[in-house]
């Protein structure tokens, strides 16, 4: 097997060797060395002896020497029996080969995540392993996996041809969803997207992916993604000229199924959990990276998640309804990203939009704006701070716990409040961003006039909305600070 020569080799990498040698070591790349490598794609966890298991300042120099495989997590002990087996001497771990407790070390290697997933052989999926001390190669719990099962015999041919044997019938289906520990890890999202070979094991099946195949290797149909529309897929980076071609051949119609591809991404994405909440861009890096070379943007377009070229159809994001019992809450960085929000969103249908030229149409527009970027070499990663300045139709109403007034009329906005459905009465502000056939914008707040924070989300009904247009009509644009 080969590995795209175009990424450059890890920093370090776990020199495994193909012999079944009980030790393994840490491996500093030379420059300009291009190894064949596996990466793990896996579940960390927090027990006392996985803290002990990963690199740190102190012990770098002694792992260069040896590192005793019987004191690793079993699914590392898993990944090293996987790379020996397929012939390859080196593998690609995280917690191993990244100095955790060294923040400049740190902030090199995410900048790189991307090409060492893009650059690998193949990544081993551990997908069933809710902690790294699991692994992923023990038996299967078949019961577990697929509830009642049923043993049939068969036999085949006859005389010294016969064959004897069976099979299982099962309860449950063998193919189906995305539903393994992995699947709701944020990281690991783009850990397999980028990878040139990805071979997961499931607690149902092992499957295979590469750029032209995607089949279970033991039986049964292979895991898919809900609702995706795989001809503007933007989760297979090796399908960049594809999809700029079939953008080009659909013109308007090619740039909103892509746009939608992006934002159908981010939703999955951000039903996923994070062991740092400062992680929320950083982990999604290197699938913003890839959509920006689908769509010839460069990295300054990123804006906290959303980008600058369709900023006003971004913006329209809301939290999911089933999810207002839990407890979230507003994480650094700017309100009006949903990065800064810690729970799963939407964004409101982007088919429902009126566009002009593949554009859309919207009342408001972006002037112009500042991030602040926890490390400036990282052009996707962590956001310490962001202001847009907008300019459009802004509105002050009231709040009272249950509609939306002004002092004469109620107004027929349905709310999705960012962090609760049971905000006490306050003064509130309606910005209009999108103004055609529907209504839709944001619910700000502010104490000055001047500088505000996003607090939600509104639209109107379609029957409804000339009414609240005529409103917003009464008033002249303005430009205002959004932070």
């Amino acid at each position: 097997m080969e590995r795209n020569q175009s990424y450059p080799a890890p920093t370090r990498l776990l020199h495994v060797g193909v012999d079944p040698n009980p030790d393994v070591r840490l491996h500093e790349v030379k420059q300009g060395d291009r190894p064949l490598y596996v990466a793990l794609s896996y579940c960390w966890g927090r027990s006392d002896a996985q803290e002990e298991a990963k690199t740190t300042r102190a012990n770098t120099q002694d792992r260069l020497g040896r590192i005793q495989l019987s004191q690793l997590p079993q699914t590392i002990k898993d990944a090293v029996k996987v790379a020996r087996s397929l012939g390859l001497a080196y593998l690609w771990v995280d917690a191993l080969c990244i100095v955790q407790d060294d923040p400049q070390d740190v902030a090199a290697e995410l900048a790189k995540m991307s090409g060492v997933y893009r650059g690998a052989v193949l990544t081993v999926s551990a997908a069933s392993a809710e902690h790294s001390i699991e692994g992923c190669l023990g038996d299967r719990h078949l019961a577990r996996a697929y509830g009642a099962l049923f043993r049939l015999p068969y036999r085949h041919g006859q005389g010294e041809n016969l064959v004897r044997g069976s099979i299982l019938l099962s309860e449950q289906p063998i193919g189906g969803k995305y539903q393994e520990p992995i699947d709701r890890r944020a990281w690991t999202m783009q850990e397999h997207i980028l990878s040139l070979r990805l071979l997961r094991f499931g607690s149902k099946q092992t499957t295979w992916k590469c750029r032209t195949r995607h089949y279970s290797i033991d039986g049964g149909a292979s895991p898919h993604p809900v609702n995706e529309d795989v001809e503007f897929s933007v989760d297979e980076p090796y399908r960049i000229t594809e999809l700029q071609s079939r953008m080009q051949e659909f013109g308007g119609l090619g740039n909103t199924a892509i746009l939608g591809s992006w934002e159908e991404k981010i939703c999955e994405y951000t039903c996923r959990t994070l062991s740092k909440k400062s992680d929320k861009l950083p982990a999604c890096a290197a699938l913003a990276e890839n959509f920006a070379e689908i769509m010839g943007w460069s990295a300054s377009n990123y804006l906290a998640g959303l980008w600058k070229n369709d900023i006003e159809a971004q913006l329209l994001w809301y939290r999911l309804e089933d999810s207002e019992s839990l407890a979230f809450q507003r994480l650094p960085g700017p309100t009006w990203s949903w990065a800064s929000f810690d729970g799963p969103i939407a964004f409101f249908m982007r088919d429902l939009l009126e566009y002009e030229l593949g554009d859309v149409k919207a009342e408001a527009r972006l002037e112009t704006y500042r991030i602040i970027h926890e490390s400036r070499s990282l052009s996707y990663g962590e956001v310490l701070s962001g202001h847009l300045w907008l300019t459009g139709r802004l509105q002050q109403a009231h709040w009272d716990g249950n509609f939306i007034s002004t002092s004469s009329r109620i107004l027929p906005l349905q709310v999705h409040w960012d962090l609760s459905n049971s905000v006490g009465p306050r003064s509130v502000w309606c910005l209009e961003i999108i103004g055609s056939y529907i209504c839709l914008g944001l619910i700000l707040g502010s104490n000055n006039q001047m500088d505000f924070e996003r607090l939600g989300f509104f639209k109107v009904d379609k029957l409804l909305s000339q009414l609240v247009k005529r409103w917003f009509r009464e008033v002249k644009r303005q430009t205002i600070v959004l932070h």
